[in-house]
C-alpha cells in the first residue's frame, strides 16, 4: 500500500505531500498520525523551507468523512484525528523555516486550514479554497478559527466562516489568504525562484524573523485554540445533526 504521506528531504527543502489523490487527499486517522510523526522527526539543520502540497487534482478536502461515519464513536473519533492532525499543526507552526504551501486544487476544512497555518502561499488556476465545517454540522479544527480573522479581518472571518463560500484564487488572493495567485503552469517556477531566494538569504537570519513574527502572532495562544478546537469537533460530532449531514453529504458526493 502506497503511503498516505510521503516525505522527503533535499538541497535544504522538506517536501510533504499529501498522498490519497482517488480520496482528495482527505485527512483519515492514519495519515494524520503519519503527518505528525514525519513533521516531529525532521531535523531543521541546514533547512530553509517547507513545502506543503497535494498529489492529484486537490490539495486536501479536510478530515475523511467516510472514515468518520463508520467510526463506532464519532466523537471520540475526531477527538483521535484531530489531536494527530494538531501535532502536524504545531510542527508546522513551530518550524524555524518558511513553510510554504503550493495549491492548485480544492484545499476544505481542515485542508485550508492547513493552507491558513502556512508562512506563504502559491496557488494556481484550478485553486478553490472553502472552510466546509458548518455545511457537515462540525466547527473547525487544525488552527483554522485562530488563523482564519488574523488574516482575513474579524468581519471577513464570520462570513466565511457562517456561509461556507467557495473561494477561487483570485478572492483568496485579495482576502491575503494566498500570497500570490499564479497561472498552473507556472507554479514551479514560482516555487523555484522563492526557495532560490530563501537559499541566498541568512538562514539564521530567517529564522530569527520567524522567531519574531510567532511572538508578535502570541504563538502560545495557539495551543490553546488547537486544544479547543479539537475537544469542540468531538462533540459535534457525536451529535445527531452531524451524523444526518455527513451522511447526506457522502450520498450526495456519490
Amino acid at each position: 500500500m502506497a503511503e498516505t504521506v510521503l516525505v522527503s528531504q533535499a538541497d535544504g527543502v522538506v517536501s510533504v505531500t499529501f498522498n490519497r489523490p482517488d480520496s482528495g487527499n482527505a485527512l483519515d486517522l492514519h495519515t494524520a498520525r503519519l503527518l505528525a510523526e514525519a513533521l516531529e522527526a525532521v531535523s531543521w539543520d541546514a533547512t530553509v523551507a517547507v513545502v506543503l502540497r497535494g498529489a492529484g487534482r486537490a490539495f486536501c478536502v479536510g478530515g475523511d468523512l467516510r472514515e468518520m461515519v463508520s467510526a463506532p464513536d464519532r466523537g471520540a473519533h475526531l477527538q483521535a484525528l484531530a489531536g494527530h492532525a494538531h501535532r502536524a499543526v504545531r510542527a508546522l507552526a513551530s518550524a524555524p523555516v518558511p513553510v510554504v504551501a503550493v495549491v492548485d486544487g480544492a484545499a476544505a476544512g481542515a485542508g485550508l486550514a492547513f493552507v491558513l497555518g502556512a508562512d506563504v502561499v502559491l496557488a494556481g488556476d484550478r485553486s478553490r479554497f472553502v472552510l466546509a465545517y458548518g455545511a457537515v454540522g462540525l466547527t473547525p479544527d487544525c488552527g483554522a478559527s485562530w488563523f482564519l480573522p488574523r488574516i482575513v479581518g474579524r468581519r471577513r472571518a464570520y462570513e466565511i466562516a457562517l456561509t461556507n463560500p467557495v473561494l477561487d484564487g483570485d478572492r483568496a488572493e485579495r482576502d491575503g489568504i494566498v500570497t500570490r495567485r499564479v497561472g498552473s503552469d507556472q507554479l514551479e517556477a514560482e516555487l523555484d525562484a522563492l526557495l532560490g531566494v530563501l537559499r541566498a538569504g541568512s538562514g539564521p537570519a530567517v529564522a530569527g524573523v520567524k522567531a519574531l513574527l510567532l511572538s508578535a502572532e502570541e504563538q502560545d495562544s495557539l495551543a490553546r485554540r488547537l486544544d479547543a478546537e479539537a475537544e469542540s469537533i468531538a462533540r459535534f460530532a457525536g451529535g445527531e445533526d452531524a451524523g444526518r449531514r455527513i451522511a447526506a453529504f457522502l450520498g450526495d458526493a456519490a
